[in-house]
């Protein structure tokens, strides 16, 4: 095949460094896909959305046991870091197979979803099925001679499916190898009140909100025992159980920002607010291409001219990027407006910790919450590894 040859001439010739790997990891509804998305755009990047998503699937069918997960994921890893797949065909059969993997996954991917794998190169986001129909299934083999033909590898993953040991176990025992790869990390965080707000509008968080008349409030408001709240919403046992669920998984942000702030400079590691991204896009971005040690690409440049941060609902449950002209400081402080005083009080006492390690202020009053001009983050300490 004429790219193969291409390809391997290329990584053959001028004896090429390994390729930098940069890995992204957030919570889901944090803005990880535009993140991710960012370095999608750039010609010298080999990009990946969610390669641990299908050892999930995986491990969900029990096509591997519960036990083999963390394993089977470090192996990929280690193996992604220097571009090797050769092991890994079934996993690209499973993704070349719309039957059985969500195309989205592929779509993601430039580097997986045009030449050589497909004639055309495909959006994300858009016409999800018929797209695959102009692409061949992907060969291990050359996957491999893609990602090695860049400068830079990059994988988009969301924290849940990140076994804690697998990212030590990147940073850690690239130590021992005797040619290191040049690692980069980056931990992408947002309010929660916002991961929150986002997650009823998904249906992955139920309110379970009664919205109280005033005669009901004036009966319950007879019962000593009972303080009607200023607002009307209010939030039921179910609301607060999985507010307090969500906010014991942001515990593991906590612990892998402690882990690797400890381990990694700030050459290595970076932790980025969502909010402070959305804010400046256009010079975080380079601050961002700046940290991974690759050009500020052209097509980097032209696709956020047409982007921004308006989060839409596709049928696949993944977020596309409106268009739009939308002030992003409206974008970013909208669950503001619908979220209700005592539901942002909950959200602040069960994620305390992480608002304070990540510097976001506790609403104290209604006027606070819905005071758009109010900006409700304090800045990150010095010795923090911020863009």
């Amino acid at each position: 095949m004429l790219f193969r040859s291409i390809m391997e001439r290329r990584t053959r010739s001028g004896g090429k460094k390994s390729s930098t790997f940069v890995l992204i990891f957030a919570q889901p509804r944090t803005g990880s896909s535009f993140l991710g998305q960012l370095f999608n755009q750039h010609p010298d990047v080999f990009y990946l959305y969610e390669p641990l998503h299908p050892f999930a699937v995986f491990k969900k069918l029990k096509y591997i046991a519960e036990r083999n997960y963390t394993t089977l994921t470090r192996l990929f890893l280690r193996n992604a870091s220097i571009c090797n797949f050769n092991g890994f065909q079934e996993y690209f059969n499973f993704l070349s197979h719309p039957g059985l993997s969500n195309p989205h996954f592929v779509l993601s991917s430039r580097s997986l979803a045009s030449l050589p794998f497909c004639k055309y190169a495909f959006q994300p986001f858009k016409n999800l099925f018929k797209p695959l129909s102009k692409c061949s299934p992907l060969d291990a083999n050359l996957v491999s001679l893609n990602c090695k033909s860049k400068k830079l590898v990059a994988l988009k993953i969301l924290t849940h499916r990140l076994p804690e040991e697998n990212l030590k176990d990147l940073v850690e025992g690239n130590s021992l190898r005797p040619q290191k790869i040049p690692l980069k990390t980056i931990q992408l965080v947002r309010d929660p009140r916002a991961v929150v707000w986002s997650m009823i509008k998904m249906g992955l968080i139920s309110r379970g909100t009664k919205n109280y008349t005033r005669t009901e409030l004036n009966k319950k408001g007879r019962n000593s025992t009972f303080h009607p709240p200023n607002i009307n919403f209010i939030p039921g046992f179910s609301f607060i159980e999985q507010v307090r669920r969500f906010c014991d998984r942001l515990k593991k942000d906590m612990n892998l920002s402690s882990y690797l702030s400890s381990k990694l400079g700030p050459d290595q590691y970076r932790v980025i607010r969502y909010e402070d991204l959305a804010e400046n896009i256009l010079e975080f971005s380079r601050k961002i291409f700046q940290f991974t040690g690759i050009d500020y690409a052209a097509e980097v440049k032209e696709w956020l001219r047409n982007i921004n941060f308006d989060e839409k609902r596709h049928s696949n449950d993944e977020l596309s990027y409106s268009t739009s002209n939308r002030n992003t400081s409206v974008t970013i402080n909208s669950w503001r407006k619908e979220l209700s005083l005592l539901e942002t009080l909950i959200i602040d006492n069960q994620c305390a910790d992480f608002m304070v390690k990540f510097g976001y202020k506790f609403i104290e009053s209604a006027n606070l919450l819905k005071n758009m001009a109010k900006s409700l983050r304090n800045p990150l300490r010095k010795n923090f590894h911020t863009m």
